[in-house]
């Protein structure tokens, strides 16, 4: 027999297969290999994905002399002249794709976390450090007197509403950075990302840190 490479192409399985348990998993397997197969599976207690690929050998446990298991045995096997079952041809190898589709389908997973999760923090990584200077002052219209507030308090409130402007500011520029570049892409103050705004008399800078650590 000629050798050939088999493409496993995992677009046939359901999307979210791997999150499939029970009656709905069954049914995917019935529908790719056979109804008696779904069956066997059901009656071994092999509930979804995660526990198909981490069994050896579906079929093994037919080799035991169980009553339970005689119908089941009779349509998945053929019957030797001398009482030796042996698995349909046909059927293991069906088994045998399906749990490939599925090994595949876990590998692809996995690797499009990883892209998700490198494109998060390169993102965040590449906003090393944000200064914003605005001529617009929020506390410019308003009128204070001696006999409200004394000078201190002024400016300490001042300070307090400018860093709040800023830091506003800054996470919604981050905010609008992330939807123009990805629309899968969101990234979080507190969680992504830290950022930290210093205001002085002539001076306001806005850093910040990596969710990761880095600066």
């Amino acid at each position: 027999m000629n050798s050939f490479k088999r493409r496993i192409n995992t677009s046939v399985l359901p999307s979210d297969i791997l999150s499939y348990n029970d009656k709905q998993f069954y049914n995917v397997v019935k529908r790719f290999v056979c109804d008696d197969a779904g069956d066997l599976l059901e009656f071994q207690g092999i509930r979804n994905a995660d526990s198909l690929i981490l069994i050896p050998d579906v079929f093994a446990i037919l080799n035991i002399n169980c009553a339970a298991l005689q119908p089941l045995k009779e349509k998945l096997c053929l019957k030797s002249d001398d009482d030796i079952y042996l698995i349909k041809p046909g059927i293991k190898s069906l088994m045998n794709y399906f749990c490939e589709l599925i090994i595949k389908k876990q590998d692809e997973e996995l690797k499009l976390l990883n892209r998700r999760q490198s494109s998060s923090t390169a993102s965040v990584s590449n906003i090393i450090t944000i200064s914003s200077t605005s001529n617009v002052n929020p506390m410019s219209q308003q009128q204070l007197t001696p006999n409200t507030l004394t000078s201190a308090a002024v400016s300490s409130h001042t300070t307090s509403l400018n860093e709040k402007y800023h830091r506003n500011f800054i996470i919604n520029s981050i905010h609008k950075w992330c939807t123009k570049h990805s629309a899968n892409l969101s990234l979080t103050e507190g969680d992504n990302y830290h950022l930290t705004v210093i205001l002085t008399d002539i001076n306001e800078t806005a850093k910040i840190k990596c969710g990761c650590g880095s600066i």
